[in-house]
């Protein structure tokens, strides 16, 4: 449950206190919740690139018929997802509402996460909604989550096909150091 916690009483708030974002005097799961408007997004980056990596699941999809959500990743300073239309890898801007979930891995971490992914774009991989990687075909959940379990398995992030899937896991996960709200869900 959410609830109150001061500065100092877990150490993972060390990571808030050095992000310059507006963080909000809640907690989840006793990690700091921080709350980045679309005017913080630049400084927010700045404060976190370097070292950490960041799963975003965003609730509602646009266009389409189905309101299935959506999953991304923040590497480094690179936000790269998977889509219809395939893959992309584009400079990190995250305005539409969403839940950001920061694992701390240091620069190290960073370059061979992003790595595994420009390999796995160079393979040109396909999109489906169930797809987890069987016959380099993926879901935007599948993309994100097979590269981090085989890379990085120590964060806990299992291969799932479901966006709402991987935020339920990663919201039930203590391996990440904060919880990032964007867009409308940085308004309340």
């Amino acid at each position: 449950p959410l609830g109150a916690l001061t500065t100092g009483e877990h150490p993972r708030m060390q990571f808030a206190e050095r992000n310059p974002s507006k963080r909000s005097q809640r907690v989840f799961r006793r990690k700091p919740i921080l709350v980045v408007g679309e005017t913080q997004i630049d400084r927010y980056l700045r404060s976190v690139q370097d070292d950490s990596i960041e799963v975003i699941f965003m609730p509602h999809t646009i266009g389409g018929s189905m309101d299935t959500g959506h999953v991304a990743v923040r590497v480094g300073d690179r936000k790269l997802d998977m889509t219809t239309l395939g893959t992309r890898n584009q400079p990190f801007d995250q305005t539409r509402e969403g839940y950001g979930f920061v694992f701390e891995v240091g620069a190290a971490r960073v370059a061979e996460i992003q790595a595994a992914y420009d390999e796995l774009i160079l393979k040109a991989p396909r999109f489906t909604m169930t797809g987890t990687g069987r016959k380099n075909c993926y879901s935007c959940a599948g993309f994100i989550t097979k590269v981090l379990e085989t890379v990085a398995g120590d964060l806990g992030v299992q291969t799932t096909a479901s966006a709402i899937g991987t935020a339920k896991m990663l919201a039930r996960s203590d391996n990440h150091a904060a919880v990032t709200l964007y867009g409308e869900a940085a308004k309340h």
